[in-house]
């Protein structure tokens, strides 16, 4: 939580501008009174997996601190980006699990005028990096069109590595879209990438 970007005066006058009534920002001190609870919110198999793989214990924080937003604030509807898409999974699959009242929806990508995909982290990215994570978004949309026209599985895998070579990937993969497994058969999937520029990853 300490690496990512913050600016809440910037997302205030955002959320003002986009009619939201009230926005629920407590310090940390109110949230952990007593520091980080040692809860451990766990689903390995998914978990373990692509950016989990990569990101030791960082899906635990998510779930613990998305858990905790949902047993406080209890709101109908809970809106979460499908730009992280394993992220989502495993919110649902949380919210489902512990009987959640409320409804996890998923938010379709939002990109920037040149196609990058609009993130809070771009702001950390140099001018060129940020030319250059445009292949991210090209080598799945290239994948995406093989995959619909019927190629094999793995000349689909292959053509996404191979347009991603300019980047130092951390993992591309075609995967089942509903338990993020290999794909090894033509069903309901989703391409999936991530790659740094410098310290910082991409999506």
């Amino acid at each position: 939580l300490e690496k990512y970007p913050v600016d809440l005066e910037r997302d205030a006058a955002m959320l003002k501008a986009a009619g939201v009534d009230a926005l629920f920002c407590p310090p940390r001190s109110e949230v952990y009174p007593r520091g980080v609870p040692a809860l451990n919110l766990a689903y390995p198999g998914i978990m373990q997996r692509l950016c989990g793989a990569h990101r030791p214990g960082h899906f635990e924080g998510v779930l613990l601190i998305v858990h905790n937003l949902l047993q406080w604030v209890n709101p109908a509807r809970a809106y979460f980006g499908l730009k992280d898409y394993q992220q989502y999974l495993l919110i649902k699959k949380m919210a489902l699990d512990l009987e959640f009242t409320s409804e996890i929806i998923g938010c379709p990508l939002i990109r920037e005028e040149n196609g990058l995909a609009m993130s809070s982290r771009n702001v950390r990215l140099s001018a060129g990096g940020r030319t250059q994570a445009l292949a991210i978004s090209q080598a799945i949309f290239y994948a995406a069109d093989l995959y619909r026209e019927g190629k094999p599985i793995g000349e689909v895998q292959s053509a996404l590595l191979s347009k991603l070579q300019p980047l130092e990937v951390e993992y591309a993969e075609l995967c089942d879209a509903e338990t993020l497994e290999p794909l090894n058969a033509q069903r309901p999937a989703t391409a999936l990438g991530a790659d740094r520029h410098g310290r910082h990853p991409g999506r």
